[in-house]
């Protein structure tokens, strides 16, 4: 039986993969096959390419081996364009 990939599922399979799990996890998570899955985050990677989505991909990777939120990275980066900090 063939499943409905909805855009909501899209969704899920893209903000796994964006998180770093892989794609075997996002298969098994989702319930989809993994050529399922990797077909979903070829054709997200194809429409933000001017965006360098395995960059953003290796970042969240990364911040989450920190510890280190999004929203973490998000304002510690206002703080230093605010000039807080005096170097």
């Amino acid at each position: 039986m063939t499943q409905l990939i909805t855009r909501e599922l899209k969704g899920v399979v893209i903000h796994r993969y964006l998180q770093g799990e892989s794609r075997n996890e996002n298969a098994r998570d989702s319930g989809l096959g993994t050529g399922t899955v990797t077909n979903i985050i070829q054709e997200f990677n194809n429409e933000l390419a001017d965006y360098e989505p395995e960059a953003i991909r290796e970042l969240a990777v990364q911040l989450r081996k920190e510890g280190i939120s999004p929203n973490d990275c998000v304002r510690g980066s206002q703080i230093i364009k605010s000039n807080v900090f005096q170097y």
